[in-house]
């Protein structure tokens, strides 16, 4: 059998949109837990997905924040704020999506940081977090406490 040109066209046409099917079939990283922990040098925020999470990390000044974005991740189970630890002082996740692309971002706003680390470790995505952390507030001192005077004893 001869193969002609519109037969090579239709075949590659073919495979072109199985191809695209499968990446847009493909199942996103749902992710499904976010916590901060504190540290004995800072604190750590640690996501938790359905699979191995693929990521870009940068960091923005004024205010300090470290942005973590997920490509292929579904962040709608960890959407919100979250309070912060340490020199995290709180955390943003979000969702971005279109045809083409589903983003799930972790904002975390920083305090004093000095240094981060972020890396996967099986399902989940990590950050760790050094610096210093807030002081804590100086506890109400306690009004002076009068003395009494000596009574004197009466005459007698």
């Amino acid at each position: 059998m001869r193969e002609t040109p519109a037969m090579i066209r239709n075949l590659l046409l073919m495979a072109t949109v199985t191809v695209v099917t499968a990446a847009h079939g493909a199942e996103l990283n749902a992710l499904g837990g976010l916590r901060v922990v504190k540290t004995p040098t800072g604190a750590q925020v640690v996501v938790e997905g359905s699979r191995a999470p693929t990521f870009t990390v940068f960091r923005l000044n004024d205010p300090d924040r470290l942005v973590v974005d997920l490509s292929a991740a579904d962040a709608t189970g960890i959407k919100g704020h979250h309070d912060g630890e340490g020199p995290i002082a709180g955390v943003v996740a979000s969702q971005f999506s279109d045809e083409n692309a589903s983003v799930g971002r972790v904002l975390v706003a920083l305090d004093k940081a000095s240094t981060y680390d972020v890396r996967a470790d099986g399902n989940r995505g990590g950050g760790s977090i050094e610096g210093q952390a807030k002081p804590a507030a100086p506890a109400p001192s306690a009004p002076p406490v009068a003395q009494a005077e000596p009574a004197l004893a009466p005459p007698v």
